[in-house]
């Protein structure tokens, strides 16, 4: 047991359940409700206006049964007054019934003569909305009278009626009213109101500060609550996918901790990343804390895309910013209830692995190894036969095929040894998540806590995830002061198997697919079986091979090796406003964000390391101990400004922040002794001082920025801001960077040629320009920095300093300019909606390593030297629609991005850079997207002599070997000079669509993501359709000449048909994939409210269903470098996608 571990998990869950039973014990009291206001000849109308406006009370009434006699003028002057003793004073005849934040008014029941009385009846009911709950302050009103009333706290009315023939109508703002005809000796009428079809919500987050939705002139997409429920994965970021133009989200692989990439209109820099900025109730914070983020703790995220709504956050805003806003004790529902709401949401998953390999089994293993051996033989010995014995065929390994594999080709009961080796490693995964909270307010507070766990197995045995997380946002306001404080911890834990490194680098997932599989997983006495690491190889067993990879089992790679990592992080802010006068506004937050991560690995000594040499010998076990942590904090002021003057309304910030982080990390490795495997961990090992070190550093950052935004009548609108940046990571001179953007809004919808346009809701342009920064380089790139190292100088070792990094005092900020023009409509009462945007980009200043001369003992550089573009279109639909008890909603979005490289430097020189195999280059060109294939360009293959002599070749071809280009058209193959551009991971577009349907208390909800035209770099074909044979192979290798168009099987292969990558490796990634299909049900709320319980839904739901593509790997959506742009695209092993399978219940108490 890891003790500080264990420990560290009973605090917080005691922690947590302290801070549960506080909130369950928040007082609930009624207080009674003052308010200070001066009315003067008003009507009663306007004065319940008035004092809505001046405290947090809503009222529901009938107006006819407040306005008697009707327009009715009052004058009210209240200091601190009760809203009850003001209400008695100016309508006597009304009943004051206060429930929560809401007061309902009713008309006091009139005395009715005895015999009128006996003809009246009374006529009861409960009106609910669409799930369920109850809807408090709708209006009840017999059609054609003045007799009404409005619904209490329970949703329930009470109204006497005496005229036959009776038709109810039902009423609120947000939903469509409904009539009700009621029977003569009708006295029960429940109502279900449905919402209308155009709700939106119509505000959104824009950086220190909210904007109502129809006044934002900038490109921001939004996603809500209900985007994120009931998600079966670890990563909430997984919903964003194909829901925002623009915005495209990548699973590169499924670990059950979750592998998430995000890029916001491309690729922006070529070497210093491309992440966009995340910000959490305004607090900025690591990608790794809000990947961490429980999905039902968030109200909405919004993505700042263009660089006027993202140039607010300045220096850190070149890639885009995500603002995620959890939720509140006022967010967390419909209702100001001052009775705490609890609400659960459980879920419970089974996974498979969505795809696997086609390999070949051991049958047709063998088959193929004695093809290749037997043509190595003719290859090397052209005047051998392949009936030649194999004792004959001299001393070469790979001349001959073994007593193991002749046994194969002799035997006819097909009973041997035959192991799936993909199937002994994937495994069906389960997984199951919690979701608790509380919320509610109080007159003064409102407040929200949440608690969640997560379990996880991965697809790969051995591997699995658990987290617990915790929320607790609190706000209160008093007067003119706001306040309030938010604090989040989580602590996860992650039992990882390293499923994408290669096999030689104990990689689960390559050494499965190599794995010969005429050998076992165990043997007959259940001990790992270790013959794949050399059987083939050693003379006494038949072969002497020298040409067999090695490769370890993955079984036991899996499941024997320690890798444990561990994360703790803690996120938490306050903050305090003031209000001086109506509209102005002092605000100051101080933020924190604290991760620690740790990981202790071993690697037991009855392992043995690849090789021949070892085959099942010990080795040494190999322990490490690595440890990183980072504390940031933030402190911000902000003075905002907001006013309405007649047609004019005026929004202004100003804000100050200081930011700093600091960081250390420490890594310790040592070696034990063969067979001691009793202490796992660097306790008692050797300690391997070049492997070793302890490192700190910190940065700061000093940030300033104004804004304005104006409209007038909504129809015009003008927004413009200015933010200056200083980080410490730049010189002196180039320290500060200034990020100035603008933008303008036009309701065209509003002009008097359109206003009498009826199927036109609203049609709304948008310009925007902008610059932001990118500060995402090291601590001390400008410095001169040096090393140290041991010399012998002829008397000793002695210790000698060198120059590791030359200075550039004037290395700067990259800077990206972007202009956007944007298109808003909607068409009949929202049924149909469209966005549309077309931007252009352009980043200058870009930092490259550039060559230096080799006087300074260096040969690199880091300088702004380049600049890149990127163009697109985005375009967004949306349609929804409501029929009677049917309801439905669409969404589609498409992207397209262009990148172009327009500068590197002086020269504007080729930047080449290796792959993950040293035949295989990346090239970044000017004129050319940034990080393109550059490769041979494989055309089929030689199928005679004739062919062959009359086509340029390598020296080495034959008949049935590759063909390649010669690109050049020199008449000579040339394995660098004919290399050419062949592609990219960038696609030519993509795109993503949803239908939600609901029926009655039934929802159906599908979710489709598309990619179209992008390359992949498969270099896994690289092993595993070579037909060397010198590991196992896919199916594709049955195809090999001259039964089909795979070159020949040959162990010494010939025409550098390995050796060089070409066009072979590169696949078509373009896809279509059902991402999440889920079919619900709500209980009706009648059914449920006796046992408390409201909005009770169960569903089930199905993540990663299918994907329809051509590309033969694991996953379309895989790039093996995905921060690295200058070598994106890779697939060289990854961890599968996940197919689940989940059902769950979510409800309220």
């Amino acid at each position: 047991m890891n003790e500080p571990n264990f420990y560290l998990k009973t605090m917080w869950q005691g922690v947590l359940a302290v801070v549960l039973c506080a909130c369950f014990a928040i007082p609930a009291q009624a207080q009674t409700p003052v308010v200070t206001l001066d009315a003067r000849n008003v009507t009663i109308k306007e004065l319940l206006q008035r004092i809505e406006a001046a405290s947090p009370y809503t009222f529901a009434y009938v107006n006819a049964e407040i306005d008697t006699p009707p327009h009715r003028k009052v004058t009210v002057n209240a200091e601190n007054r009760s809203i009850e003793s003001i209400l008695a004073e100016v309508l006597p005849n009304v009943s004051v019934e206060i429930k929560g934040r809401k007061i309902i008014l009713t008309a006091k029941p009139k005395e009715t003569p005895k015999a009128a009385a006996d003809a009246a009846r009374t006529v009861k009911g409960r009106v609910t909305d669409e799930n369920g709950a109850p809807v408090i302050g709708a209006t009840v009103i017999l059609k054609g009278t003045t007799t009404g009333t409005a619904t209490g706290l329970d949703g329930e009315y009470v109204l006497p009626i005496r005229q036959k023939n009776a038709v109810l109508e039902i009423s609120l703002i947000g939903y469509n009213k409904v009539s009700v005809a009621l029977s003569d000796t009708q006295t029960q009428a429940d109502v279900t109101l449905k919402s209308e079809a155009i709700a939106m919500d119509n505000v959104v987050v824009v950086g220190y500060g909210v904007q109502n939705k129809r006044d934002v002139t900038t490109s921001i997409a939004s996603i809500k609550a209900e985007d994120f429920k009931g998600l079966a994965t670890t990563d909430f970021r997984d919903a964003m996918a194909a829901k925002m133009p623009g915005v495209q989200v990548l699973q590169l692989g499924g670990q059950p901790n979750g592998n998430v990439s995000i890029r916001i209109r491309g690729i922006q820099s070529a070497t210093s990343g491309n992440d966009p900025l995340y910000v959490i109730d305004g607090v900025p914070c690591d990608a790794r804390a809000f990947s961490n983020l429980d999905s039902n703790d968030i109200e909405s995220l919004e993505v700042l895309k263009d660089a006027s709504a993202a140039a607010i956050y300045g220096a850190r805003a070149a890639f885009g910013v995500v603002l995620v806003t959890t939720k509140s004790g006022d967010s967390s529902g419909k209702t100001r209830n001052e009775h705490p709401v609890i609400r659960y949401d459980g879920q419970f998953s089974v996974s498979g692995v969505s795809k696997t390999y086609d390999m070949l089994n051991a049958y047709e293993f063998a088959q193929l190894y004695k093809e290749s051996r037997d043509n190595a033989y003719l290859t090397e010995v052209p005047s051998g036969s392949i009936d030649d014995p194999y004792n004959e065929r001299g001393a070469t390994g790979y001349y001959k095929v073994p007593p193991i594999i002749t046994a194969y080709l002799e035997d006819k009961s097909g009973t041997l040894t035959d192991t799936d080796w993909q199937d002994a490693i994937f495994r069906t995964a389960l997984a199951h998540k919690h979701s608790l909270s509380v919320s509610g307010r109080t007159k003064t507070l409102s407040y929200y806590v949440g608690a969640n766990y997560l379990y996880r197995e991965g697809t790969i045995i051995g591997s699995d995830f658990e987290r617990y997380g915790m929320r607790a946002n609190i706000d209160g306001k008093r007067k003119r002061l706001k306040y309030g404080a938010s604090f989040s911890p989580s602590y996860s834990k992650y039992n990882f198997v390293d499923a994408d490194a290669q096999y030689g680098n104990d990689g689960v997932i390559a050494s499965a697919l190599m794995a010969a599989p005429i050998f076992p997983v165990y043997n007959a006495d259940g001990s790992y079986n270790w013959d794949n690491n050399g059987y083939l190889r050693l003379e006494e067993n038949g072969v002497g091979d020298t040409q067999f990879n090695e490769t370890l089992n993955p079984v036991a790679l899996a499941l024997e090796i320690d890798d444990v990592r561990e994360r703790l992080n803690m996120q938490g802010s306050v903050y305090a406003s003031y209000e001086f006068i109506d509209g102005l506004e002092y605000k100051i937050t101080a933020g924190g964000d604290y991760y620690n991560y740790s990981r202790n690995y071993y690697r037991p000594s009855y392992i043995p390391l690849k090789n021949k040499a070892n085959y099942k010998d010990p080795s040494n076990p190999t322990a490490k101990s690595i440890t990183n942590s980072y504390f940031h904090w933030t402190l911000s002021n902000q003075l905002s400004f907001s006013r309405r003057f007649g047609d004019h309304s005026l929004n202004a910030v100003a804000v100050w922040e200081a930011e700093k982080e600091h960081v250390k990390t420490s890594q310790i490795v040592g070696t034990g002794v063969k067979g001691d495997d009793k202490i796992r961990t660097t306790k008692g090992k050797t300690i391997d001082p070049a492997e070793t070190y302890n490192n700190e550093y910190a940065y700061t950052f000093a940030s300033w920025l104004v804004r304005a935004q104006y409209s007038y009548k909504g129809r015009y609108m003008v927004s413009a801001s200015i933010r200056g940046d200083g980080s410490s990571r730049f010189a002196p001179n180039t320290r500060w960077g200034y990020f100035p953007a603008a933008s303008v809004g036009w309701r065209v919808s509003d002009e008097s040629f359109l206003r009498d346009v009826k199927w036109i809701d609203d049609l709304k342009l948008r310009l925007s320009v902008g610059v932001t920064g990118n500060a995402q380089i090291g601590n001390s790139e400008y410095l001169q920095l040096y090393g140290s190292t041991n010399i012998d100088l002829g008397n000793g070792l002695r210790p000698q300093v060198y120059p590791s990094q030359i200075a550039n005092p004037d290395l700067g900020w990259e800077r990206n300019t972007q202009y956007d023009v944007g298109l808003d409509l909607s068409f009949w009462k929202g049924t149909l909606g469209l966005t549309a945007d077309y931007y252009y980009s352009k980043t200058t200043d870009m930092l490259f390593d550039v060559p230096v001369s080799s006087v300074s003992g260096l040969t690199s550089s880091n300088m702004n030297i380049g600049s890149m573009e990127n163009q697109g279109v985005e375009l967004a639909l949306t349609s929804r629609r409501r029929f009677g008890d049917f309801s439905y909603s669409f969404s589609a979005n498409w992207s397209l991005n262009r990148n172009k490289v327009l500068s590197l430097g002086e020269g504007n020189a080729d930047i080449i850079k290796e792959a993950s195999f040293n035949g295989a280059y990346y090239i970044t060109r000017v004129g050319q997207p940034v990080g393109c294939y550059y490769l041979l360009v494989q055309d089929g293959i030689f199928h005679n002599k004739e062919e062959l002599n009359s086509y340029p070749h390598f020296s080495t071809t034959q008949v049935g070997d590759f063909r390649f280009v010669d690109a050049n058209g020199n008449g000579i193959l040339e394995e660098d000079a004919d290399r050419v551009i062949v592609g990219n991971y960038m696609p030519d577009f993509y795109y993503g669509f949803s239908v939600n349907l609901s029926w009655k208390g039934f929802d159906m909800a599908a979710n489709f993501q598309g990619v179209y035209g992008n390359e992949i770099l498969n270099l896994e074909r690289r092993y595993l359709m070579s037909n060397s044979m010198s590991q196992n192979m896919t199916r594709d290798a049955l195809q090999r000449f001259p039964y089909g168009e795979m070159n020949r099987p040959n162990r010494k292969l010939t025409g550098n048909t390995a050796a060089c990558t070409s066009t072979f490796h590169v696949e078509d990634g373009s896809y279509l994939r059902l991402q999440n299909l889920s079919l619900g049900y709500t209980f009706p709320d009648k059914w449920t409210r006796k046992a408390g319980i409201s909005k009770l839904r169960i569903y089930v739901q199905g993540s990663n269903l299918f994907t329809w593509t051509d590309y033969s790997g694991y996953n379309p959506e895989v790039s093996n470098h995905a921060s690295d742009a200058l070598r994106p695209g890779e697939d060289y092993c990854s961890y599968p996608l996940a197919r689940t399978f989940s059902v769950g219940i979510n409800f309220n108490l």
